[in-house]
């Protein structure tokens, strides 16, 4: 499943809800307009609660894709530490620079994790 997010700016921190069944890879495009970001270092996280402290529920894996346009990918793999170790539910994601003393969030919201309706079972 691809989601394709643009957000202006620099320090976009703009609200982008996603939403994806259970049992799938999820690839989120982020193109973010006016920023070079080759060689950044960039992340991206799934969270049970807003401004939750702890451990991140899942962890996406980003690839800048085009850095001097601004776009990079993030990956939410279908495997048992990925969204299999999820159950239905709605959570919170966020896509930020994580550069030293330059870290930005570029976009953050509710990320909506759907039950297929073939019957997924991730065992819980």
């Amino acid at each position: 499943m691809a989601v394709n997010i643009a957000v202006t700016g620099a320090s976009g921190g703009q609200t982008q809800n996603i939403s994806f069944y259970q049992g799938t890879d999820v690839i989120v495009t982020v193109t973010v307009t006016g920023v070079n970001i080759t060689g950044f270092s960039l992340g991206s996280d799934v969270r049970r609660h807003r401004n939750h402290r702890g451990a991140p529920a899942i962890v996406g894996g980003c690839n800048i894709t085009d850095g001097a346009n601004g776009v990079f990918t993030v990956t939410f793999a279908d495997n048992p530490g990925g969204a299999n170790a999820l159950i239905p539910a709605t959570y919170y994601w966020a896509a930020k620079r994580t550069d030293a003393g330059h870290e930005d969030v570029y976009c953050e919201g509710t990320c909506t994790l759907k039950e297929t309706a073939v019957g997924y079972n991730s065992g819980q």
